[in-house]
C-alpha cells in the first residue's frame, strides 16, 4: 500500500539521545515498511549491521548486538521499538517489528 505525501510516517533510529538515522516510510506491505533512509555520520559505524543477513542465526546475532548497544527504532510520536529488523540498501530501507 502506497502512502500519500501528507501521511509519510517518519521514524528515527536512535542510540540514547543520538539520532543515527531518519526513515521515511513510503510503502507498507505487512509486516514490512519500506522507505528512504537519511543516515547521520554516526550511522556509518553501524551500517554493516543492517545488511541482508544470510541465515536466522545471523539475524539473531545482529539483534543481540543492537540490544547491547541500546539501539531503538522510534516513531516521532510514540513508543520506541526495541525488537526490529532493519535492512538498508543504499538510500532504501525496509523494517519490521519482531
Amino acid at each position: 500500500m502506497s502512502i500519500s505525501d501528507d501521511e509519510i510516517p517518519t521514524w528515527e533510529l536512535r542510540r540514547g539521545s543520538d539520532v543515527l538515522a531518519k526513515l521515511e516510510v513510503t510503502e507498507q506491505d505487512f509486516p514490512w515498511n519500506f522507505g528512504r533512509i537519511f543516515p547521520s555520520t554516526a550511522f556509518e559505524a553501524l551500517r554493516h549491521l543492517f545488511r541482508v543477513q544470510p541465515d536466522p542465526e545471523s539475524v539473531k546475532a545482529v539483534r543481540e548486538q543492537l540490544r547491547q548497544q541500546q539501539v531503538v527504532l522510534s516513531p516521532l510520536k510514540g513508543v520506541p521499538v526495541r525488537e526490529f529488523i532493519l535492512i538498508v540498501e543504499g538510500e532504501l530501507a525496509r523494517f519490521q517489528f519482531v
